[in-house]
């Protein structure tokens, strides 16, 4: 399947809001969580 010219593949992980839409390969699932987890943090701290 592809969504928007992007080939959408079994176990992808598939995120949409009101800004867009981003396909995650499943490869690539716990190292991009880890960094968003990481940007969540480090954003948290910084509002206080």
């Amino acid at each position: 399947m592809a969504i928007g010219g992007v080939v959408v593949a079994d176990r992808d992980i598939v995120v949409g809001d009101s800004n867009g839409v981003v396909v995650v390969p499943a490869a690539e699932g716990d190292s991009v969580l880890a960094a968003a987890q990481a940007l969540a943090e480090l954003e948290s701290k910084q509002l206080g």
